[in-house]
């Protein structure tokens, strides 16, 4: 498990199975080869330290209690997947994904 992780649970008195728990981190220390930096979630979720990985956060980025702070720091890091963004189906499907969660 990522340090960074594990010194965040430390301080905060949660143990990692219930942080994976709270909603949006199911996988939550999972990827310890991955950069604190390269995550776009809280406590080491929404890895999007490759095209592939930020293309799997934008789609699961509904699960998460913040979704447009994951699209956002999927945008900074791939600017190129913004225009996708924009794409009538994906608009829809982000919209009926955050109405069904909320």
């Amino acid at each position: 498990m990522a340090n960074f992780l594990i010194n965040r649970i430390r301080g905060a008195g949660k143990t990692i199975t219930e942080i994976r728990e709270e909603p949006g981190k199911s996988n939550a220390g999972k990827y310890p080869n991955v950069s604190s930096n390269d995550f776009a979630g809280p406590d080491g979720t929404y890895p999007i330290n490759t095209l592939s990985r930020a293309k799997s956060a934008l789609k699961l980025a509904h699960n998460a209690s913040n979704p447009s702070k994951i699209r956002s720091a999927v945008y900074e890091k791939y600017p190129e997947l913004k225009d996708l963004a924009n794409h009538p189906e994906v608009i829809a499907h982000n919209e009926h994904a955050e109405k069904t969660n909320n």
